[in-house]
């Protein structure tokens, strides 16, 4: 029997229902504060930029939600061997030396998309099917979107060549990665490929 060594499913770690509720409820008052802060701004018809908004949204999430549920057996801070790496990236981890800032984390559905996509349900009526209302309803939503695959390893070279804002990405993700080059069965785990 062939055990599958590669993590493309469901590649957070519970932290247990209480933490990881608190949590999902931490990100759904972040995002409430973002939607509060542009209808604040709209009603009072001056000039904002979403810049810095944008920079807590995105540090709440990284922080708060997803640098503590991915594995810990990690290459670097970020880089878990049981995440599929690409061909390159691995060859690249064989040839050892410095290795600091030759890899990339790559998420597989940028924060924009899962933000904007959070927000857009939070906005919805409370009786639709898809809306976000609480913190257990942003839980449900966020571990729903890690049921597939959420993150790649990368060279840095490969993610510099990445196309952005490329709407094929969220249609079909592995579809947008074979445009580049980078083929879902080439890209297996340190530890499937037996160099960990």
């Amino acid at each position: 029997m062939t055990v599958n060594l590669t993590n493309f499913d469901n590649q957070f770690q519970s932290l247990g229902k209480e933490r990881d509720l608190a949590d999902a409820q931490y990100i759904y008052d972040i995002f409430c504060a973002h939607i509060n802060y542009v209808k604040e701004m709209d009603k009072q018809g001056v000039k904002y930029s979403l810049a810095a908004v944008n920079v807590v949204d995105r540090n709440a999430f990284h922080k708060i939600w997803e640098e503590v549920r991915i594995p810990k057996d990690r290459i670097s801070h970020n880089k878990p061997v049981e995440f599929p790496w690409s061909k390159n990236a691995r060859e690249l981890y064989i040839k050892g030396g410095d290795l600091s800032r030759k890899f990339h984390l790559e998420h597989i559905l940028e924060l924009k998309t899962i933000k904007n996509e959070a927000i857009r349900r939070m906005m919805l009526g409370s009786s639709e099917k898809d809306a976000i209302k609480d913190g257990g309803d942003m839980l449900d939503y966020l571990n729903g979107l890690n049921r597939e695959t959420a993150f790649l390893i990368l060279t840095s070279e490969e993610h510099k060549r990445l196309s952005k804002g490329d709407e094929s990405k969220v249609e079909d993700p592995w579809a947008y990665y074979e445009k580049h080059g980078i083929y879902k069965k080439d890209c297996i785990s340190l530890k499937e490929a037996g160099l960990v």
